[in-house]
């Protein structure tokens, strides 16, 4: 039987160091691994892999337009993402984009097997929001409720009209993870003018 090829991309080493090991251990899986979008566009163009498995948070990767060049140039495979974020909005953009499969990084290495196992039968796996989460993130009054602190500092200095370069040097970080935290926002809060961004940011405090 021919092992299934399978291509992680994922910015912690050690995370990628300890998928490697849960899918190899007593399964017909050939795996690879990479930090970099460049090094996972390389193996992209020279390898034949069934499976993709991305980290949907990495500084400076568009990860949508990621599964985008994925579904042209291997429009057969599988793609799995990774992420800690428990949006609905977020699982809804990625079925669109004909995702196979949504994990939580926290239980990655505990469900990987069986998600891979279901979604080569043809079938998805998507990790569970539970009905407590869903009927938060629904009824939420405050826009802004699901933001992490990083992305309400980026918020606040968007209201503030600071640019990204300005925001990177205020936050001491890159521009490259302003734009990832900015793709997270857009993510969550749906695209927002930034003249009515500033307002919401207004009206819920977070500027003054």
């Amino acid at each position: 039987m021919e092992k299934i090829k399978i291509l992680i991309l994922d910015d912690h080493e050690v995370f990628l160091d300890g998928m490697k090991f849960a899918l190899t251990e007593k399964e017909d899986f050939v795996v690879d691994t990479v930090l970099t979008e460049s090094m996972f566009m390389e193996y992209l163009g020279r390898q034949d892999y069934q499976i993709f498995i991305l980290d949907f948070m990495i500084p400076g990767t568009n990860t949508l337009d990621l599964i985008s060049n994925i579904r042209i140039q291997k429009p057969k495979s599988k793609i799995i993402v990774l992420s800690s974020l428990k949006e609905k909005k977020l699982f809804t953009t990625l079925k669109e984009k004909n995702v196979n499969g949504y994990i939580f990084k926290s239980e990655a290495k505990q469900v990987i097997k069986d998600a891979i196992q279901k979604i080569l039968k043809g079938e998805e796996f998507y990790s569970q929001l539970g009905d407590l989460e869903l009927e938060r993130f629904e009824s939420s009054t405050d826009p802004f409720e699901t933001l992490t602190e990083k992305e309400l500092e980026i918020v606040r200095n968007i209201a503030k009209g600071l640019r990204n370069k300005q925001i990177a040097e205020e936050l001491k970080i890159s521009s490259r993870t302003v734009e990832a935290h900015k793709r997270n926002i857009d993510m969550k809060l749906g695209r927002i003018p930034k003249a009515q961004l500033k307002n919401l940011a207004l009206k819920w405090k977070l500027v003054g």
